[in-house]
């Protein structure tokens, strides 16, 4: 019953400080947090975008297509760590660490190559526009990945890469 009741409790305060930290629905963009224990050098908002976009495939899903992979992006191409490909085309990791790594490896061709793309033109082309326009097709919808994404940041989907990650 003790354990029930701490658990109850964690989720409370998980859900309340989500919320805090989503706003009132504002646009008002709010800063990331820096992990604990990374050292300010180490610290990259690419690993919060890589994470914010794994909640949108599903990682935290029990089952899901991208954990049974331990890709949590769901990722297509080579990729170091990469011990297999699924039927669907979608790499398999030997580990969920390369999966976050091969993320954070994506995004950051992206920031390079398109600066100032926002968070709906990045998901865009993650869906099949390379020129990143808007997609809604049988591997979903970039507006609605975008504001997933967006929400799950804290931040506005027009946000440009470069604003988000920096220069």
């Amino acid at each position: 019953m003790d354990l029930i009741l701490i658990a109850a409790v964690a989720f409370a305060a998980w859900a309340f400080f989500k919320s805090e930290a989503q706003g009132n629905g504002s646009s008002q963009q709010l800063a990331t947090a820096q992990p604990s224990g990374a050292a300010v050098s180490d610290y990259n908002p690419l690993d919060d975008l890589a994470v914010a976009w794994a909640h949108a495939e599903g990682w935290d899903k029990s089952g899901s297509l991208a954990q049974r992979n331990l890709n949590p992006v769901n990722l297509k191409g080579s990729w170091p760590g990469q011990v297999g490909t699924s039927p669907q085309g979608f790499a398999v990791f030997s580990d969920e660490g390369y999966g976050f790594d091969a993320a954070d490896s994506y995004l950051q061709k992206q920031v390079n190559e398109h600066p100032d793309w926002t968070l709906r033109q990045l998901f865009a082309k993650i869906l099949g526009n390379l020129n990143g326009q808007p997609v809604n097709n049988e591997q979903g919808n970039s507006d609605q990945e975008a504001e997933t994404v967006a929400t799950y940041l804290g931040i506005p989907p027009d946000t440009t890469l470069s604003n988000y990650v920096g220069s």
